[in-house]
């Protein structure tokens, strides 16, 4: 019931951001509340934890989700430009662009668990996002099988999509990269310093 609700709250910010400006805030104070479940406050009241990450990120994420967007698009016409073209240096260039998309989609992947779990600036978090990506390997790795797992689901039962979809999959990618920060933690005091305690 909570995932529910939870879900209902990302659909319902995300409708009153007009989509294009709210679906990224509403997507980090999903995660925000997951985050704390995760950590053992089960009985946080989801809708004010819900509201305060939502407003108090609002500008920043939005500013990186536009930059995501914009480098998203151009990454994926130039994989789809020299995905037609048959010389040597255009595969040359696929193989690249294919690479950094492989990065782009770690980076992306980590960055709302790595907004909501550390106190960083700006685009720090993508930096940040994409260095514990490549360093929690298998936490991916996990995050792309429970993907694969989920979308089985959501094909049979099309309607949990809208109970569930967007929480399910949060949960998915918060849970494997959380105990890949706690692992980072143990090893690493800085990483401990920069934990946010406040959300």
């Amino acid at each position: 019931m909570k995932l529910a609700y939870l879900n209902l709250l990302w659909i319902g910010f995300s409708l009153a951001g007009g989509i294009i400006i709210g679906i990224m805030p509403a997507t980090l104070a999903l995660f925000a509340v997951i985050r704390k479940w995760l950590m053992g406050e089960k009985e946080i009241p989801i809708f004010q934890t819900f509201w305060h990450s939502y407003k108090s990120d609002f500008v920043t994420i939005n500013m990186i989700g536009l930059v995501f967007v914009l480098v998203g698009f151009i990454l994926a016409i130039d994989i789809y430009f020299f995905s037609t073209m048959h010389s040597l240096l255009s595969k040359s260039f696929l193989i690249l662009f294919s690479i950094l998309g492989f990065f782009y989609f770690i980076t992306f992947l980590y960055l709302f668990p790595t907004f909501v779990h550390f106190e960083l600036k700006g685009f720090q978090y993508v930096k940040y996002a994409m260095i514990l990506g490549i360093s929690n390997i298998i936490g991916t790795i996990v995050m792309v099988l429970g993907f694969v797992a989920i979308s089985f689901v959501f094909i049979k039962l099309p309607a949990t999509i809208i109970f569930f979809g967007m929480s399910i999959l949060a949960v998915i990618i918060m849970w494997p990269a959380y105990r890949g920060f706690i692992r980072i933690n143990n090893q690493s005091r800085e990483q401990v310093d920069i934990v946010k305690t406040s959300k």
